[in-house]
C-alpha cells in the first residue's frame, strides 16, 4: 500500500524522502486548518499523484492539533477519494 506523506513544510518533505515507502508531497500552500481541510487535500493529492482513483477508499492519519507543529493526538479517518463534503 503506497504511503503519501503530505506536509506544508519543505524541509519535512525533503526528510520524508529518506523514509522507505513514503512518497513525499509538499503542498506548498497555507497550513492545514482542520480535519476536513486535511482530508480534502490528501484525497486530491492521492488522485493527482496517481496513488488513488476517484471513489477509492483511503486511510488518512494526521497529527493534531493542526498548525501547531506538535503531534499530540493522532487523528484517523476513512474517506473515499474524490468525495467532497
Amino acid at each position: 500500500m503506497p504511503i503519501l506523506g503530505m506536509t506544508t513544510n519543505l524541509a519535512t518533505a525533503r526528510r520524508l524522502t529518506l523514509a522507505w515507502g513514503v512518497h513525499p508531497f509538499h503542498t506548498g500552500g497555507p497550513d492545514i486548518t482542520d480535519f476536513t481541510d486535511m482530508v480534502e487535500r490528501a484525497s486530491c493529492a492521492a488522485v493527482m499523484c496517481g496513488m488513488a482513483r476517484a471513489g477509492q477508499r483511503l486511510v488518512i492519519t494526521a497529527g493534531v492539533p493542526f498548525g501547531t507543529g506538535r503531534d499530540e493526538q493522532p487523528a484517523r479517518g476513512f474517506h473515499r477519494s474524490g468525495e467532497h463534503r
